[in-house]
């Protein structure tokens, strides 16, 4: 067992030089030496924790693995101008990069020397952008606050307060905060350990430092200063103890090191050895540069997920918040229904997500809208895009996560519409991807509608919505995601989407799978008593089924017909609670769902 010393924080910084600018790789030592000062027992209640947590993962009964834990994040982007104010794109880079690093999914993982390879672990610790605000509203996870504050030092911490022109903290105790910001002194960022004072826990990264893409600056733009402060926030101090060969980091598979490494050493050098033994420089919790470092070591996990189970377990507990849209069930398997979605108040909008790509004030909204210029096609809300007056449309929302399987044919229904204005035409650009993460990192195939232009009409059939059906290619045996984008240019009008339908079609089929709309209608919609379904196909149906489904999917009403071609149905609903339904027509090998509304 490796000895285990007190927090230190009278050496305040390392400085590393790049460029001719100095830049400090981890604010913790100017941070911490500020809030013992302010905290008079901090080092105290920090130490005594750490100290717990060394000693118990050295039993293994109390080392845990086999289960995943998710944490929730709410990221802080508090901007003087735009350019501090970076992209949804850059942000969900760092999740990314996250994910990668602490599952030991890197791309460098093999880049671990032969002597450290057999330590390398993985921490079974995910990370995703919160869904449910501390009211209990949806939210992307991400705030923004312009401020007029020119930058925000590690010592005051000023950035973590509304009043000093910062964000104050979502509850510390639900989700890991991270606020992006401009930072004094060449700070790339800096973490709180388990034992800091709520009000003041989480990370901060500077804005130049964090992901890796848009403003990150080499060459600290892959992310590892987020992996590095989060490190810290679970309890992990720098690998060299921030001291000398005397002083250590309290985990045991980590070489005692003289101190810290900048730049991308040489493995195997005479100047990488210290205190009698090779150095781990590729350690997240080391200095070296964004592309040098590769791994945590197995008791470094041991101790990471140890804070999780016993000083942040409300993170894991905090189902309201979690970042797994399922609640932990998995992606929708479409053999037990299809994944719908009518935009009305009732149903079920977890794992829906909204991105704002281009970070301005406007986004898509469930909205009731304006009529007679644009509103639903059935019900009383749909999914709208509104104008932004100077900015050209980025924005997107994706359907929760569905699995799909080879040589299964599947199938997205919707229907949209466009903005009416009488006397002026407003062409909306849209775009549909399939992709195996809610983002734009992992996208597998897109639909480019380009300008369209489809005025609502609510006196007209469907409202003048068009109806889309598309085919998904097969993808093989995975996990998906269906994006909606509106890129309209500047000054348009509306974008409308409404009754999505993806449904698994059983057996294969025919491209032609759809029964025309004109084969039949349903009215009154809403209704309260008597359901009318009217058909007129073009030729006699062997074999017609008619399913009322509810929210959840399950069939809670069949009629079957056989060779049947022209008449109508009535469906007593009355019996049902009021509410989103789905009518669901399967005319021998095609098939069409209907959105209804029982009152």
């Amino acid at each position: 067992m490796k000895k285990i010393f007190a927090l230190y924080i009278t050496c305040l910084f390392s400085v590393c030089v790049f460029a001719q600018e100095e830049t400090i790789r981890c604010g913790n030592a100017l941070h911490q030496a500020a809030l013992q000062a302010e905290y008079p027992d901090f080092e105290e209640n920090v130490n005594a924790k750490f100290t717990q947590a060394t000693m118990a993962i050295s039993q293994a009964q109390q080392k845990s693995n086999a289960v995943v834990y998710t944490l929730p994040v709410v990221v802080h982007v508090v901007y003087k101008n735009s350019t501090e104010n970076i992209s949804d794109i850059q942000i969900q880079s760092q999740l990314d990069i996250l994910n990668l690093d602490y599952r030991k999914m890197n791309a460098g993982v093999g880049q671990v020397p032969e002597l450290f390879a057999n330590l390398t672990a993985d921490a079974e610790i995910e990370f995703c952008l919160a869904s449910v605000d501390p009211n209990g509203n949806s939210t992307t996870g991400i705030t923004r606050t312009q401020t007029n504050v020119n930058s925000f030092s590690a010592t005051s911490d000023n950035v973590k307060s509304g009043a000093s022109g910062g964000k104050s903290p979502w509850d510390t105790n639900r989700y890991l905060n991270i606020w992006i910001c401009q930072i004094t002194d060449g700070v790339l960022g800096y973490g709180t350990p388990p034992g800091t004072p709520a009000s003041r826990d989480g990370v901060v990264i500077g804005y130049t430092y964090f992901g890796d893409t848009g403003t990150a600056t080499f060459p600290y733009n892959e992310g590892r200063t987020g992996t590095h402060e989060i490190g810290h926030y679970l309890g992990l101090r720098h690998i060299w103890g921030d001291g000398n060969c005397g002083v250590d980091d309290g985990i045991n598979d980590t070489p005692l090191q003289e101190a810290q490494y900048g730049g991308c050493p040489n493995f195997g050098s005479t100047s990488t050895i210290s205190c009698g033994s090779q150095d781990m420089f590729m350690n997240y919790m080391d200095y070296t540069n964004d592309a040098c470092m590769f791994m945590f070591t197995q008791n470094q996990v041991d101790l990471m997920r140890y804070v999780i189970e016993n000083y942040r377990s409300t993170l894991i507990q905090s189902s309201a918040v979690a970042c797994d849209p399922t609640g932990g069930a998995g992606c929708r398997d479409l053999e037990d229904g299809s994944l719908t979605m009518g935009f009305e108040d009732g149903e079920n909008f977890d794992g829906w997500s909204v991105l704002n790509n281009n970070g301005d004030d406007k986004q898509w909204n469930i909205s009731e809208g304006a009529d007679p210029e644009w509103g639903p096609r059935t019900g009383s809300k749909c999914m709208a895009y509104t104008w932004s007056y100077t900015a050209a449309a980025d924005d997107w929302f994706f359907t929760p996560c569905f699995s799909v399987e080879s040589a299964r044919d599947y199938e997205l229904h919707f229907w949209y519409a466009t903005g009416n204005d009488p006397g002026l035409t407003f062409p909306e650009k849209l775009r549909v991807v399939v992709s195996s993460s809610p983002d734009l990192s992992n996208i597998l195939g897109t639909a480019d509608f380009e300008a369209i232009e489809q005025p609502y009409n609510p006196d007209t059939a469907n409202n003048n919505y068009e109806n889309v059906v598309i085919t998904l290619p097969d993808y093989g045996n995975t996990d998906i995601y269906i994006g909606f984008q509106c890129y309209s240019d500047a000054d348009q009008y509306a974008l409308l989407i409404d009754d999505i339908n993806i449904i698994d079609i059983i057996p294969p089929v025919s491209t032609q799978n759809t029964i025309a709309s004109e084969a039949f209608q349903i009215y009154p919609n809403p209704v309260s008593d008597q359901l009318v379904v009217d058909f007129n196909f073009d030729k006699t149906i062997e074999n017609l089924q008619v399913n009322l489904v509810d929210l959840t999917g399950k069939i809670i009403h069949t009629t079957t017909l056989e060779n049947y071609a022209t008449g109508n149905l009535q469906l007593d609903v009355n019996q049902y609670p009021s509410g989103v339904y789905f009518l669901q027509v399967q005319a021998d090998r095609q098939m069409i769902t209907e959105k209804i509304v029982i009152r």
